[in-house]
């Protein structure tokens, strides 16, 4: 049976974090928005690590974020979330490779489903849509493309409550790519957002401020870009 010890702890948390960027809880979250808009610290770092699905450090004043650029982008969202809980909560460098302190990572993991998804949107969805406890997987699809959260944290988060059983939770570990497609829905969700090697975040605003400051020159802008693949954007 999968622990929820930190569940409702975790959710709070997350809530705080929605009170503070002003979303409400029973909305879809755009995290990548969320970077952007409500931090000037963070930079995304998007990059092909084979076994790993994320990582986060701290480096002075800024904070980066290394995501699997080959996983999905619900899957992405996923572990970015899971990666700000670390940043902001356990205030430390951690490369998830399932190796790490077991309870940091459960609660991190909980985290994340939470802030895309809030226990009480969980609660409002489900009573809008008369899913107590039957939930199909043309329901559970219908669900993670409403809210963007793939789909291995959300049957996740229904074994986790037990909305499902522990066989229809292995009934519905499958690629459901064509299912989606089948459905109606695009297929975006289950494919990679960034397949290559991307930067996203403080670092490029912080490089082009500088030079437009005059506080570095054109050949070391170019340089920095480089570094961060803005190779489109080096003249």
């Amino acid at each position: 049976m999968i622990k929820n010890e930190y569940y409702y702890e975790m959710n709070e948390l997350a809530n705080e974090c929605r009170r503070e960027w002003f979303i409400n809880e029973n909305v879809p979250i755009d995290i990548f928005n969320v970077i952007m808009n409500k931090f000037d610290d963070v930079t995304i770092v998007f990059m092909n690590m084979e076994n790993i699905s994320g990582a986060s450090t701290i480096i002075g004043k800024s904070k980066l974020i290394f995501i699997n650029s080959k996983e999905s982008y619900a899957r992405q969202r996923f572990n970015i979330a899971h990666e700000l809980y670390h940043l902001r909560f356990d205030n430390r460098s951690v490369t998830c490779t399932g190796e790490e302190n077991k309870e940091n990572e459960n609660k991190a993991d909980q985290f994340a489903s939470c802030l895309l998804l809030p226990h009480g949107a969980l609660c409002h969805y489900e009573k809008i849509n008369h899913l107590k406890n039957n939930w199909t997987l043309e329901d559970i699809i219908n669900a993670e493309q409403f809210f963007q959260i793939s789909h291995q944290a959300f049957i996740w988060r229904l074994r986790l409550l037990e909305k499902i059983t522990f066989e229809d939770y292995n009934k519905f570990k499958v690629s459901i790519k064509n299912k989606a497609l089948n459905m109606g829905y695009d297929t975006k969700l289950y494919q990679p957002y960034h397949e290559t090697n991307c930067t996203m975040g403080s670092y490029i605003n912080k490089v082009n401020k500088l030079f437009d400051k005059d506080l570095i020159s054109p050949g070391l802008r170019d340089e920095l870009l480089l570094d961060a693949f803005y190779y489109d954007k080096v003249w």
